[in-house]
């Protein structure tokens, strides 16, 4: 039936790894305290908080992930991350510690033991830990003296070794054609200007009233601060629905792991397919964990569809 009881080593590890919480099992070489912090790139003065939806598709039903995303702006660099990653992962953390100390063994279950996914789900008992998407992990690094866009992604553990997939790439502004419609973003005046970007046409609203040449992702390049985009064909919406003055907040490469270049963007997105490709449910039940690995039901569209 594919019940695999492990030892009590195999059945911390794998836990740690369900919960997402292997930091706390790796060896010194990954400890952040350990390691030196990375060179400072710039000081940011500007964050400005975006909703990005996605349109997916569920079991043949369209459906709309959201993430909140964080774009902070410095003088020559800006970063853009899911604004309530660190927050998430701490709650997880805190969390999965708990479980862990009630925890007596682990049992893992291929997806054709549907008869247990059943029984679980009959006696009404909900999966503790659901290791499916949850936020972005990929953070992007822009250099606008340079168009150059360093993005930097959760990528595979060798051992006990883990790695960031690290991509460089030269992106030059896009060929914005501004018009003279307009519109009202949180109390801002915004222009529309539309552009092709690898494979996808974009309409955004930028405002001149926020003089800084960026925007969310890999957009940017216009007289003015972007605060809302969206694709021709409807499936991926950036929109502002925060900006906040900082303090010179320092921005940083992460310096938690080892880095791994990629060779191109088509590596980086084979990767982040392969990770969103399998779920897995696991359910306590007097201190047992049964792990359920399934075939993750959502499809993702590629934002970008050509380099």
């Amino acid at each position: 039936m594919g019940n695999k009881p492990g030892a009590i080593g195999c059945i911390l590890l794998l836990f740690l790894l369900v919960a997402g919480n292997l930091n706390a099992m790796q060896p010194a070489i990954n400890n952040p305290a350990d390691r030196p912090q990375q060179e400072e790139l710039d000081r940011a003065f500007l964050r400005i908080i975006y909703i990005f939806d996605q349109q997916a598709t569920k079991e043949k039903e369209k459906i709309v992930v959201t993430d909140t995303m964080a774009l902070d702006i410095a003088q020559n660099w800006s970063v853009y991350y899911d604004w309530n990653k660190e927050r998430r992962d701490s709650i997880a953390k805190v969390e999965g510690q708990k479980l862990m100390a009630t925890l007596k063994a682990v049992n893992v279950l291929k997806d054709d033991n549907n008869e247990f996914f059943e029984r679980f789900e009959s006696r009404n008992i909900k999966p503790e830990i659901m290791n499916d998407r949850k936020g972005e992990d990929a953070q992007m690094f822009r250099s606008r003296i340079e168009s150059k866009i360093i993005t930097i992604d959760k990528g595979p553990s060798i051992g006990d070794k883990r790695t960031y997939l690290r991509l460089k790439e030269q992106i030059p502004p896009m060929d914005w054609q501004i018009s003279e419609d307009t519109r009202s973003v949180m109390g801002y005046v915004c222009h529309k200007a539309t552009a092709s970007f690898r494979g996808r046409i974009y309409t955004a609203w930028f405002s001149p009233e926020i003089p800084v040449n960026e925007g969310p992702w890999k957009l940017y390049g216009l007289p003015g601060a972007i605060l809302g985009a969206e694709t021709d064909d409807g499936l991926f919406r950036f929109q502002a629905i925060g900006i906040e003055q900082l303090k010179d907040i320092p921005i940083r490469f992460p310096s938690d792991r080892d880095f791994e270049d990629a060779k191109n963007l088509k590596q980086v997105n084979d990767y982040r397919k392969s990770k969103l490709k399998d779920i897995s449910l696991s359910y306590m039940d007097n201190g047992v964990m049964t792990i359920f690995m399934k075939r993750n039901p959502v499809e993702y569209n590629d934002l970008e569809l050509n380099e």
